[in-house]
């Protein structure tokens, strides 16, 4: 379960990524020019965004075909088996406690049919997509200046942000291995960490890395934000 969570984290990624290109303004355009050269890093696991990958389908629509259905239709079925294994593997526990503790206060609870918890995400769901919505309308994101060709003035949104230090430092190939990076300790995490202890105030290593890991982002993406932006493509 928690490794088609980390898949649906990764195609969530990919929907902000091909959004961020069809907006079609500067920083769209810059969006695209880095897609361009880190197809060319990857050679053929990126031939989906490759300019020699076809001569009749531009880049551009291959991109919108992605954010509107193949990576939609990837998320909708993913979500599904996702939601299988909750039901197989059961909803954990609050993990406050010692682990007998836990496994007598779940034996405890009442049982619940699993359409009532999928009524409940509905219920949640529904709520953070009208808060969604309601703070799209009161603060669009806007379309940016036209796009214009050869120049890089612009950096990324915010929740891409934290690589840019990365590309300065380390240059494109650092959007390859930092993600690569991310990726790997997620999805070793369940095999690393084997301990039956849930209980956050006794696991404080595995707390104060996460701690670390959200401070590094945090950091990562703030002086990405006071930095002034510089070409990478080309450089």
């Amino acid at each position: 379960m928690w490794l088609t969570g980390v898949v649906l984290f990764l195609l969530a990624g990919g929907l902000l990524f091909t959004g961020t290109i069809l907006k079609w303004d500067q920083e769209a355009l810059e969006a695209y020019g880095h897609n361009i050269e880190l197809s060319k890093l990857l050679g053929f696991a990126g031939f989906w965004f490759s300019n020699t990958f076809t001569d009749t389908v531009s880049l551009l629509t291959r991109t919108y075909i992605a954010h509107i259905s193949i990576l939609p239709l990837t998320l909708a079925g993913l979500v599904g088996v996702h939601l299988l294994l909750v039901k197989k593997q059961k909803i954990s526990p609050l993990p406050i406690g010692t682990p007998e503790e836990v496994a007598r206060r779940e034996a405890a609870e009442p049982t619940l049919r699993f359409t009532s918890h999928l009524a409940r995400i509905l219920y949640w769901t529904l709520i953070v997509l009208g808060l969604a919505l309601l703070l799209s309308a009161l603060r669009p994101t806007g379309i940016g200046p036209e796009g214009v060709d050869g120049i890089e003035i612009t950096k990324p949104p915010w929740y891409f942000l934290w690589l840019y230090p990365f590309e300065d430092w380390f240059g494109l190939k650092a959007l390859v291995v930092a993600p690569a990076l991310l990726v790997a300790g997620l999805v070793a995490l369940p095999f690393v960490d084997r301990d039956d202890e849930r209980d956050p105030r006794r696991r404080r290593p595995w707390m104060a890395l996460a701690g670390l890991a959200i401070l590094a982002w945090a950091g990562l993406t703030v002086f990405a934000f006071i930095s002034v932006p510089v070409s990478h493509i080309g450089a």
